[in-house]
């Protein structure tokens, strides 16, 4: 991937009591990156992570995001050591910006349909141990 690319991670697993977003229990961690093009999206990659430390994120990064790109990213601390010499660091602010829902809008909008998709095909039940397997057919079908 190269060019603009957004970064951010989401979590997807059935409802469960607790805390929501980062530190919740009990639901796998998505890391995914989207090709801007202008308004359009244009290649996607992600990833299950056990964390959302700086090495899983960096890893990701590195592995999938060619050097030169300019990265955005929400402000989330995992993302601070971004290689400067390799990338264009963006961090959005969300809490300071007046529009929220247009930041990071395609990494948004792919969280949503793979959740979709989770709910429609597997009725919000599958096993955690083939989601990076359902991930990558996802990723192959939406690439091409």
């Amino acid at each position: 991937m190269s060019g603009t690319v957004e970064v951010d991670e989401f979590y997807i697993g059935g409802q469960h009591p607790g805390k929501r977003g980062r530190g919740s229990t009990g639901k796998s961690i998505v890391i995914t990156a989207v090709e801007k093009q202008g308004r359009q999206i244009g290649r996607i990659r992600m990833q299950v992570i056990p964390n959302c430390s700086s090495a899983s994120i960096l890893s990701f990064i590195y592995d999938n995001v060619e050097p030169g790109s300019i990265i955005i990213s929400d402000g989330w601390k995992g993302y601070l050591p971004l290689d400067d010499e390799r990338y264009t660091h963006a961090p959005l602010i969300l809490d300071t910006m007046p529009d929220k829902e247009s930041a990071l809008s395609g990494v948004h909008l792919i969280a949503s349909l793979v959740k979709r998709l989770m709910i429609g095909t597997f009725q919000g039940s599958f096993g955690t141990k083939y989601l990076q397997y359902y991930l990558d057919e996802y990723v192959f079908r939406f690439n091409r």
